[in-house]
């Protein structure tokens, strides 16, 4: 068994290896894809081939590694953000949302997932959602000028006081946003 096993394994960290120093994301990810089948304690592997896959703009094959991971417990609070991400460069807004969604629940999220549904909620037209996610991402957030802005403009239309507030912390953060903020 020993004999039959070994070449394996060693086949498994010998792709690794080859992944590690591979010239591009794509030769990368089908190295570190076919380390994780033959390592299966790594099925981290599946998620950082699937970054690879992302980074290589092969979307189909990033959602594909993707999802080996989730099916393995193996995705990590980036991963849940970039599959979605895939999901949404695939022109599947509704799946991303709920891979984003559902990232949410993992424990430890990534903040970035706010951000990412505030957009899908705005895109929708449904403004209060919109408003509520990115409230949660610049309370995580709060030298970023840009969400602030955002959140001031969507709050606009429900809660003036608190969007004017918002809009003045942007420019005070950026002061490249003060004409903006001033129209």
């Amino acid at each position: 068994a020993l004999a039959i096993i070994a070449p394996v394994i060693f086949s498994g960290y010998s792709e690794l290896d080859k992944g590690n120093t591979a010239p591009t994301y794509l030769e990368a990810a089908q190295h570190h894809q076919s380390a994780a089948r033959r390592l299966p304690w790594r099925a981290d592997l599946y998620e950082l081939a699937g970054h690879e896959y992302y980074y290589a703009k092969e979307y189909a094959l990033a959602e594909a590694s993707y999802q080996k991971a989730f099916q393995r417990h193996a995705l990590s609070a980036e991963g849940w953000v970039a599959w979605g991400d895939v999901h949404y460069w695939l022109g599947d807004a509704e799946r991303a949302a709920e891979i984003w969604e559902q990232g949410l629940g993992q424990p430890n999220p990534s903040e970035n997932l706010y951000s990412r549904l505030a957009q899908i909620y705005k895109e929708k037209q449904d403004y209060a959602k919109a408003a509520e996610y990115l409230q949660r991402y610049v309370s995580n957030h709060l030298l970023d000028a840009s969400a602030h802005y955002r959140l001031g403009l969507l709050l606009t239309l429900s809660d003036p006081q608190t969007a004017l507030s918002e809009l003045i912390n942007a420019s005070q953060l950026d002061p490249e946003l003060d004409p903006a903020v001033q129209t």
